[in-house]
């Protein structure tokens, strides 16, 4: 139910990855590339995990996050990036603290 599927390239182009065909040994600078890109907006990602899957575009997000706002924005930070396909939030709680 938590997952948001992308279908333009026009997003934003994140430095130091370009996720559209990212081969499979580069899918975690992708990832840690895309966390930086969340944070750097002030989304808390403190206990989130990013996965990448190059062959597919899709970014999976497990952990927790504080807000559902906070979930949401990180959705859509990451949904806007250039090659990103879907993202997975399936495994993302949110946990009011």
């Amino acid at each position: 139910m938590s997952s948001f599927n992308y279908t333009n390239d026009d997003g934003k182009r994140v430095d130091g990855a370009n996720p559209k065909g990212a081969q499979a040994d580069s899918n975690a600078i992708v990832a840690r590339a895309l966390k930086f890109h969340v944070a750097s907006q002030h989304i808390d990602v403190s206990d989130v995990e990013i996965a990448f899957d190059g062959a597919t575009g899709i970014v999976t997000l497990s952990g927790s996050v504080p807000y559902a706002s906070t979930k949401n924005n990180l959705v859509w930070a990451i949904g806007n990036v250039a090659g990103v396909a879907a993202v997975d939030a399936n495994n993302l709680d949110v946990c009011v603290q």
